[in-house]
């Protein structure tokens, strides 16, 4: 259960604790939020001590996302986004029916008249609709494509496409895969990486020394692959907010 937010003078911060049966205290700070994981039961000044212990680390994480954030595409009017690794301006005019066309070099948002046309509003929904659809059209073919390589296309049951705050991709016991359609903005290899890698929890759906030779062998520079996401993943996870 979460608690409510625990306001301290002293602290330039506010934190939340979440309670779960564990021994140990931890502390992790994600999109500008300090979560302070904590066992049932344990003590206020026991936790607000441990806080103030890491206290500076905490701040440090809290400036370093904040720059991140600040590298974040945004939907506006002539701004820069890239599509599979692309780069695009984004173009933002007024028609008769909302709509989003890719041409090289330019992405154009075709917004209603009678519509602002920065608002956000209008333009997330827009290029959320488009880009889930050119991710179906991209990311599914390539999940056979690599299931069928594996000899484990009986075992993929469907690709699916969702939102997400922190995965890229999940792969559920039941050979469902699940990908955020962002990832889209990542370069192809990138892109290409992530679906080896929940395609290949299909045959292991751990991470093991066995999983990661698979991986290999569909994509053996996938460390280089998957530390350039880590890099650069700050980028994709907040469009036009």
């Amino acid at each position: 259960m979460l608690s409510n937010f625990l306001r301290k003078k002293a602290l330039p911060f506010e934190y939340h604790i979440r309670y779960s049966k564990r021994k140990t205290l931890g502390i992790y700070v994600s999109s500008g939020v300090v979560e302070v994981r904590a066992p049932v039961g344990a003590a206020h000044k026991w936790i607000d001590s441990f806080v103030r212990e890491k206290a500076d680390w905490i701040e440090a994480k809290l400036v370093q996302q904040q720059g991140k954030a600040q590298e974040a595409f945004r939907l506006e009017d002539e701004a820069d986004i890239t599509v599979l690794g692309e780069l695009y301006q984004i173009r933002v005019v007024q028609g008769r029916k909302n709509s989003v066309d890719c041409e090289p070099g330019f992405l154009t948002f075709t917004v209603r008249d009678g519509f602002s046309p920065l608002s956000t509003v209008t333009l997330e929904p827009l290029f959320s609709r488009w880009l889930r659809n050119l991710a179906t059209d991209y990311m599914v073919p390539k999940a056979v494509e690599f299931a069928e390589a594996l000899g484990v296309r009986q075992r993929l049951q469907n690709v699916r496409f969702r939102r997400t705050k922190t995965k890229w991709g999940h792969c559920s016991n039941r050979g469902v895969i699940q990908f955020n359609w962002l990832i889209m903005l990542a370069p192809a290899e990138v892109v290409e990486y992530l679906i080896v890698h929940e395609v290949c929890h299909l045959v292991h759906l751990n991470h093991s020394a066995a999983y990661w030779a698979l991986v290999a062998t569909l994509c053996p520079d996938y460390r280089q692959r998957r530390k350039w996401l880590r890099d650069n993943e700050h980028r994709y996870r907040i469009i036009g907010l």
